[in-house]
């Protein structure tokens, strides 16, 4: 089992408090503990909240859903932002569970860790910057979902760029990606302070299918997106090598209030984490982003058709 349970430093845990308005949510203590698995105690409500983008909210409802299913009482919040918004909530107690990253999450906690494509690896770098912190990381899952610098086929091509590195060869590369980039040391700071990139402008997008648009409107040259992109595997876009290793592994794995975690729940989430593959989330993707499906539905559909609900 890779469940382990941490304290962050108490700065962190103001740093995070202050850096965004925390999700709204009850305010009611959650600690109850269960009585057996899949028997809640009443009023111990696990209260979820997903990052503003599609893949985020099916993994969230996917587990509250199962959760649901094995009797604890639980309540989905709107999402209303990415890691800079969850994770102060966490620490305000607003809310008791996200389902991140590995990766991601702990580049988030502390930009100066270096990255590793190893799973376990990552999970550790994870783990350790949960210390002092009212954190419990459970089992990560096989499915993974990490950050992919894309381009436009063509376009690489007529440019010879297959890896990062390559576009320090190319005039006018703007980078597109959602707002977060700007800040975070696996995205523009790290392209620049790592492979020394100085890009013509970055464009603000919303994460998701208008990365890949504005790719294709030639409004950006490359776009911070995902392994799990439905339209990559169209054939239309590439994913450019990272050849200096700045991104990490980024295996799913759902983060918990301490105080909100008791042993039927890490059995409980552990067994769902169990099932979930990187084939899924693409599956899931292509549903949301291609076909539109509601991330609620597309969850409920997966869900009964393991058997799971």
């Amino acid at each position: 089992m890779h469940t382990r349970r941490w304290r962050a430093p108490l700065a962190l845990v103001l740093a995070l408090s202050l850096a965004a308005a925390a999700c709204g949510g009850d305010d009611d203590d959650s600690t109850t503990d269960t009585t057996s698995a899949g028997e809640a105690v009443e009023g111990s409500t696990i209260r979820f909240a997903p990052q503003d983008f599609a893949e985020s909210k099916t993994l969230t409802e996917v587990y509250a859903q199962f959760l649901e299913a094995r009797g604890f009482d639980v309540e989905v919040q709107p999402a209303s932002g990415f890691r800079d918004q969850v994770y102060p909530a966490l620490a305000d107690d607003t809310i008791d569970i996200i389902i991140d990253y590995t990766g991601s999450a702990a580049r988030f906690l502390d930009p100066d860790l270096t990255p590793s494509a190893d799973s376990e690896t990552t999970y550790d770098n994870l783990t350790g910057v949960l210390e002092v912190n009212d954190l419990v990381a459970y089992d990560y899952s096989e499915a993974e979902d990490a950050n992919a610098l894309v381009a436009l086929k063509s376009w690489a091509e007529d440019n010879d760029v297959t890896t990062i590195s390559d576009l320090a060869g190319v005039d006018n590369v703007v980078l597109g990606a959602s707002e977060d980039c700007r800040e975070r040391a696996d995205c523009l700071v790290g392209y620049q302070d790592v492979y020394g990139l100085e890009f013509t402008d970055f464009k603000a997008l919303t994460y998701g299918p208008p990365l890949t648009a504005a790719l294709e409107a030639e409004e950006v040259q490359v776009a911070q997106y995902q392994t799990t992109a439905p339209e990559i595997a169209s054939g239309d876009f590439v994913i450019l090598e990272d050849d200096k290793g700045l991104l990490s592994a980024d295996n799913v794995v759902p983060v918990v209030r301490s105080e909100a975690s008791t042993e039927e729940l890490i059995a409980a989430l552990d067994e769902l984490s169990e099932q979930l593959t990187t084939e899924d989330l693409v599956k899931w993707n292509v549903a949301t982003d291609i076909d539109k499906e509601e991330s609620v539905d597309v969850a409920t559909a997966w869900l009964e058709d393991k058997g799971l609900i």
